[in-house]
């Protein structure tokens, strides 16, 4: 999600304000430490102007199997 907010030109905070979640919310799914519900996924995806299916399709869930 970082590398789409970037390709995007959106600071945290700019996307933060454009789907009306905290800094703290954008930065914790950002680091991994969250996994949002397909509810705010979406409002993040029209933030960024994909679809969901496009941003799963290339998502990296690595982080998911870390410990």
């Amino acid at each position: 999600m970082r590398d789409l907010r970037k390709r995007c030109g959106y600071t945290q905070a700019m996307l933060a304000e454009k789907t009306d979640l905290s800094i703290e919310f954008i930065s914790r799914v950002e680091r991994g430490k969250h996994i949002p519900s397909l509810c705010r996924m979406q409002r993040i995806c029209l933030a960024l102007g994909c679809s969901l299916c496009d941003f799963f399709n290339h998502a990296d869930f690595t982080f998911l199997y870390e410990e």
